[in-house]
C-alpha cells in the first residue's frame, strides 16, 4: 500500500505540472503567441491527459483503501 501511496502522489505532482502547463498556453494565448490551431490542440491533449491522470489517481485510491 505505501508504494501505491507514493505512486498516488508522483501523479498528483504530475497533474499539478499540467495544470502549470495549461496556465502557460493559456498566457500563451493571450499573448498571441501561438497560432489558435496548434494551441487548440495542445489544450486537447492536456485535457485528455487530465482526465487520465485523474481516473488513474481514482482507482489506485480505492485500491490502496481497499488494501488496508
Amino acid at each position: 500500500a505505501a508504494n501505491v501511496n507514493n505512486y498516488v502522489r508522483v501523479l498528483d505532482i504530475a497533474l499539478g505540472s499540467l495544470s502549470e502547463l495549461e496556465t502557460r498556453l493559456e498566457i500563451s494565448r493571450n499573448v498571441d503567441y501561438l497560432k489558435t490551431a496548434p494551441l487548440d490542440a495542445l489544450q486537447q491533449k492536456c485535457l485528455e491527459l487530465e482526465r487520465m491522470l485523474s481516473a488513474l489517481i481514482r482507482k489506485l485510491r480505492v485500491h490502496a483503501a481497499s488494501a488496508k
